[in-house]
């Protein structure tokens, strides 16, 4: 597998022990908007969650992997494999049993947690088209910040989409170059 290097999904994997299966990264095999990889495959993704916002970014599988279901990684494997891959664009991460870093080293795969059901609050985009119209939503901004990490964002600029009829509602952030999307939950107004 490989993933851009600029993606840091463990800044929003949950460090909450009692939340064990968050606590790590879901790869996802199965085809989330028919996007196809370099080697012809169906893209897989990489996502993480702490509850209160959702990272989702396309990786690239080889043939190699053996991806026949959904996997779970430790963060520390990408962090690990992000340093291993030095001036290079893309980490990689052997997926055959286990998480295999360039080096040799392995991270073991958990198949005995069961990972929130993602695509449920993952809202389409395209629902919540641009307006001219202007609405006041409260965001997080260390959780914006971190998001935006997440997902890949090269410069300091991220797309937001918030929906018009509902401020209330999930914000999409975009980060056009790593084709990265994340799920921010608004702040409550008292």
């Amino acid at each position: 597998m490989k993933i851009p290097k600029t993606c840091k999904l463990e800044k929003v994997a949950s460090k909450d022990e009692s939340r064990e299966a968050i606590n790590l990264i879901l790869i996802d095999p199965k085809d989330y908007k028919g996007a196809l990889n370099q080697h012809g495959n169906k893209q897989a993704h990489a996502i993480a969650t702490n509850g209160r916002m959702l990272a989702i970014v396309p990786v690239d599988t080889t043939p190699e992997d053996k991806l026949d279901g959904e996997k779970l990684i430790a963060p520390k494997a990408l962090t690990e494999a992000r340093k291993q891959a030095k001036r290079a664009n893309e980490s990689t991460i052997g997926l055959n049993g286990a998480a295999k870093m360039p080096n040799g080293e392995v991270y073991p795969i958990r198949t005995d947690l069961t990972f929130p059901n993602w695509r449920a609050v993952m809202p389409e985009a395209r629902k919540y088209g641009p307006t001219p119209e202007y609405m006041t939503v409260r965001i997080d901004a260390k959780a914006l910040f971190e998001l935006s990490q997440a997902i890949g964002a090269v410069s300091n600029q991220v797309t937001l989409q918030i929906p018009t009829n509902d401020p209330a509602s999930p914000v999409i952030i975009e980060e056009k170059t790593t084709g990265g999307k994340g799920v921010l939950m608004p702040c409550r107004q008292y």
